[in-house]
């Protein structure tokens, strides 16, 4: 299904099964399709609503907007749930999609829609502050906003891998590399990646994005980003479910516990699971989805 939206770009969304409605807002780099496998046996009892953002899956020919990726995202959001006329469901949120979730309940009356919440591995505090030292890669957040910068730097006037000369290609891989060390990819993979260095074709798709205008917006939305989406959390008068890696190196572990018992959710840690639980732990995973279902009348 593809949603108009108010710049006169089109995004894609995905509908999956019938009945009670889901809002399943996925992580940066996903495709709705990647949920399927979790959703397939629900489908007869609710309706799944997936969208994909801006740059992936059915929606990665859409323009870059002239707002950040947060608001922007925030923004389709809102016309997807005015134009399939939603007033009342549950949400299923991961990483990024979470921050587009608090977004609107910070800044928009979004709580107020909202009957459950499953909450998946995500901060409302993107950068530290004084009293928040949790945030994006926790104590190493500066080494890592280091390295955002110069991937940032390397992409600059730059639309696609092939239009680089040679040695912004090799410094582009590079450093695409110490992301992903720096996210405690396995060395063999890494090595691996090495390897491709040397055919930029192959290389380029290892990118999240081969758009490097569309990888530049993102970078610039979280090298930016100082919100305190903290208060937004409090609005929410609904079941709550927080679902944590234990071993989450982009969220550290003893924020996500704060915020639960705080917000008196039912706080879900899956032991063996980095940031992304689908991949690390995904029986565990669906379990917990599974719980979170039950919740809700059909």
């Amino acid at each position: 299904m593809q949603i108009n939206l108010a710049d006169g770009e089109t995004l894609s969304v995905r509908e999956y099964g019938q009945g009670q409605p889901v809002l399943v807002l996925s992580g940066l780099g996903m495709s709705s399709v990647q949920w399927l496998p979790f959703l397939w046996p629900f489908k007869r009892n609710f309706r799944f609503i997936i969208p994909d953002w801006r740059g992936f899956g059915g929606s990665k020919q859409a323009k870059i907007p002239r707002l950040d990726a947060i608001s922007s995202h925030w923004q389709d959001l809102q016309q997807i749930v005015q134009q399939l006329h939603l007033h009342h469901f549950a949400v299923i949120a991961y990483s990024m999609g979470a921050s587009i979730a608090m977004y609107g309940m910070q800044y928009a009356d979004f709580s107020s829609k909202i009957s459950h919440y499953l909450h998946i591995d995500q901060s409302p505090c993107i950068k530290n502050r004084t009293d928040w030292h949790y945030g994006l890669y926790g104590k190493q957040q500066t080494q890592y906003l280091a390295c955002l910068s110069q991937l940032r730097a390397i992409l600059q006037d730059y639309t696609a891998p092939e239009y680089m000369p040679r040695a912004q290609q090799q410094q582009l891989f590079s450093a695409w590399q110490t992301l992903l060390a720096f996210q405690g990819s396995h060395p063999l993979l890494l090595q691996s990646l090495k390897q491709l260095n040397r055919f930029p074709q192959l290389a380029a798709y290892t990118l999240p994005l081969k758009n490097l205008q569309m990888m530049t917006w993102y970078l610039d939305t979280y090298l930016a980003h100082d919100l305190d989406l903290r208060p937004s959390l409090h609005t929410l008068h609904c079941p709550i479910t927080w679902l944590s890696g234990q071993n989450s190196a982009l969220y550290p572990i003893f924020g996500q516990q704060l915020l639960a018992q705080k917000l008196k959710a039912t706080h879900v840690i899956l032991p063996k699971s980095g940031h992304a639980p689908l991949l690390s732990q995904p029986l565990q995973f669906y379990q917990t989805l599974r719980q979170f279902l039950r919740q809700m009348p059909i």
